[in-house]
């Protein structure tokens, strides 16, 4: 019976390390043909990112079906390895790390990366031929930066830690997504944080492509956990999130509730973190501006609205429908005064949708929440989501715009997550859809 025992667990464990051997080897086939800048094609980031989804979903699969239990060694061994490959990489169909490295470089010899848009160096002799080269690549160069105080400390470290190079940006990010899923494993079973740690887009935005949105997610997590007991710390970690992304302040006034000492403190730390840039404040807004008035991407009800109607009166309504079921939720959940983990999944997915700019990244704010309340629309829009890399910058030899998408692109993508809503929406009928959050200590 032992050695029954000793075989079954002996296969066991083969099955689970062929399982992340499989996914590593994906990961390095897209780390190897991205070295340097536009190496790395829309055909690669599909077969890895196609390949790892499968082997997540398969495991977890295994795991539901057999009711087994993947260990938190064997979860976070290859969790980290999946991101250590990411780190070596350079950034896959992404430039945004251009205005990173710049934002640095501005923040620690000049105080501020808020007081020019980078378009002011265009006639800098000054500069260097290797800032020279981060200033070629970043787009959008006439508009001021958007990425907030906790964004700009973290590019000055990296700056610090090596000058021009994206890799600490990458390493630092990805820590805080390790830290981030030592926190779900409090609050759920180690099958459902493998959906999350071991999922392609996660460790692609993050790993690979070094987005910032990471930060804020900690804070938030880190934040609903310890407001049970920390209330007060729990504000101020509330202050680094929305420090770190705007987003978080979805979720924020549910956590603070009516508790005005806690929205004192939150305040107080805002204002804290911010106050080396409060010079900075009109420039720290215009390219938040610039964004909302001008950017369009990936936004579906807003292409099927501009067909008959106004931008302003689309932004206004999608916005306002979105902030009367906000405060519905909010005021219910309030009430309640409970410590449950808020439903992020649908406040997020509901916002997201409702504003004009869904960049894939951008679902790392709810896919944490789908961990504790599992569905399958959260899990299938962080596969479907990559169609939003369809772009005209990514297709060679395209009519379209660098930034445009074609209509079957983003019509399949919103077909598989609507899908995934009618059969979630069934499965709750069903009764079959519940929370698996744990009991905090």
């Amino acid at each position: 019976m032992n050695t029954n025992v000793k075989i079954q667990t002996h296969s066991f464990l083969n099955l689970i390390s062929a399982a992340g051997f499989i996914s590593a080897c994906a990961y390095f086939y897209l780390a190897y043909h991205s070295q340097y800048y536009a190496d790395a094609r829309l055909f690669d980031l599909w077969l890895s990112c196609s390949i790892s989804a499968f082997v997540c979903i398969s495991a977890w699969a295994y795991f539901s079906i057999t009711n087994r239990t993947i260990s938190v060694f064997t979860l976070l061994l290859w969790a980290i390895i999946f991101r250590v490959i990411g780190v070596f990489a350079f950034p896959v169909l992404e430039d945004d790390f251009y205005r990173y490295l710049w934002d640095g470089f501005q923040f620690v010899e000049f105080g501020s990366p808020y007081t020019h848009p980078p378009a002011y160096f265009f006639t800098d002799e000054t500069l260097n031929e290797t800032f020279e080269n981060i200033l070629s690549g970043i787009n959008y160069p006439g508009i001021n930066t958007v990425y907030t105080p906790v964004c700009q400390w973290v590019f000055a470290v990296a700056y610090l830690i090596e000058p021009v190079a994206i890799w600490p940006i990458q390493l630092i990010f990805s820590l805080f997504d390790i830290a981030l899923i030592l926190l779900l494993l409090r609050l759920a079973p180690t099958k459902y944080v493998l959906l999350y740690a071991w999922n392609p887009l996660v460790i692609k935005e993050i790993a690979f492509t070094a987005h910032p949105d990471i930060l804020g997610v900690f804070f938030l997590f880190a934040a609903i956990i310890l407001a049970r007991k920390y209330i007060l710390f729990s504000a101020v970690l509330l202050a680094l999130a929305v420090a770190s992304k705007v987003f978080a302040i979805v979720i924020a006034p549910l956590i603070l509730g009516f508790r005005w000492r806690s929205w004192l403190i939150f305040a107080a730390a805002l204002l804290l973190i911010c106050a080396p840039f409060l010079n900075d404040f009109i420039q720290m807004t215009i390219g938040l501006t610039s964004m909302a008035e001008l950017w369009l991407f990936n936004a579906p009800l807003y292409f099927l609205f501009l067909n008959f109607f106004s931008p302003i009166w689309v932004k206004f309504t999608l916005l306002f429908a979105f902030a009367c079921i906000w405060f519905f939720y909010a005021y219910k959940y309030v009430m309640q005064n409970t410590y449950a983990v808020p439903r992020g999944d649908y406040l997020f997915g509901l916002f997201l949708i409702c504003i004009p700019v869904l960049n894939p990244w951008y679902l790392i704010w709810l896919l944490p929440f789908a961990v504790i309340y599992p569905s399958f629309w959260a899990w299938t829009a962080s596969i479907a989501v990559f169609l939003a890399y369809i772009i005209g910058l990514n297709i060679e030899a395209s009519n379209l715009a660098a930034y445009e998408q074609p209509v079957w692109a983003i019509s399949l993508e919103f077909i598989f997550i609507s899908l995934a809503i009618l059969i979630d929406m069934y499965r709750n009928k069903m009764n079959t859809l519940k929370p698996i959050e744990k009991q905090v200590a």
